[in-house]
């Protein structure tokens, strides 16, 4: 399994915790996470592996090495495959595609299960009514509508956010605190609504935390269609507290 480096992303995220327990259940899986061709062609080489599955994403961001070219002189040497996230990755060459939305009706992909983290804690409910939401802060997320409802339906609440910098796309942070200066603008008139935002990027057993903490976590996308399935509800679930979304595209999987 070949991930890329940039654990800021969540690209990265979905596969790592996708291969994780596979790799962890026998010693022939291995588990390799680089942004160079010639570390990827070294263990290539000491591995002999007759399957690789890389974490590619359409644009070529996560890894600009593995072009068409390289895929078709690989060919002859292993099977190749591919984690399907959104785009369009049929002029690769992959021997064959995996899909991260289980409920895909594309039948060109194989269509894999999500990845529920485990979480054995329970926690109680909070004496304030205490709504949190998380992502990177990239466009089509919804952060200020989270915090419009809230407003619109207590007079008091706590909510909280963290939103980090995403590697692609928000790598200097603007993007984030413009979500969290947006959104403090909107709390502003009401001194009763108590509004935390943290930008760290987060640990999972953290984030996990952080999620158990509220009452209900919440993720008003955008329709945002033609995107891939967002991991946020995958941690969400994990906590077994309420979720609530917008009917996105990027939460297909979970509309019936």
């Amino acid at each position: 399994f070949v991930n890329h480096n940039q654990q800021a992303c969540g690209v990265y995220q979905l596969f790592q915790r996708m291969t994780k327990p596979v790799v962890e259940s026998n010693d022939d899986y291995h588990y390799i996470q680089t942004n160079e061709e010639w570390e990827h062609d070294h263990w290539i080489n000491v591995l002999q592996p007759q399957i690789v599955v890389y974490n590619f994403y359409f644009s070529g961001a996560t890894m600009p090495w593995l072009t068409n070219a390289k895929v078709a002189s690989q060919r002859n040497r292993f099977k190749q495959l591919s984690l399907y996230h959104e785009g369009n990755v049929d002029d690769k060459g992959f021997d064959l595609v995996l899909h991260q939305n289980p409920g895909n009706l594309d039948p060109r992909y194989h269509n894999l299960p999500r990845s529920i983290p485990v979480y054995p804690y329970i926690s109680t409910a909070n004496k304030i009514p205490t709504i949190g939401t998380f992502g990177f802060g990239l466009g089509g997320k919804g952060f200020t509508r989270v915090v419009e409802q809230v407003m619109s339906e207590y007079d008091e609440a706590i909510i909280r956010m963290n939103i980090p910098f995403a590697h692609f796309g928000d790598a200097n942070g603007n993007g984030a605190r413009g979500w969290a200066n947006a959104c403090y603008n909107i709390a502003a008139s009401n001194p009763k609504i108590d509004l935390r935002i943290g930008h760290s990027l987060l640990p999972q057993e953290q984030l996990l935390d952080f999620l158990a903490g509220n009452d209900i976590n919440c993720f008003f996308y955008d329709d945002n269609i033609g995107r891939g399935i967002a991991s946020t509800l995958d941690y969400a679930l994990a906590v077994n507290k309420p979720i609530a979304i917008t009917k996105s595209w990027q939460f297909q999987h979970m509309w019936n």
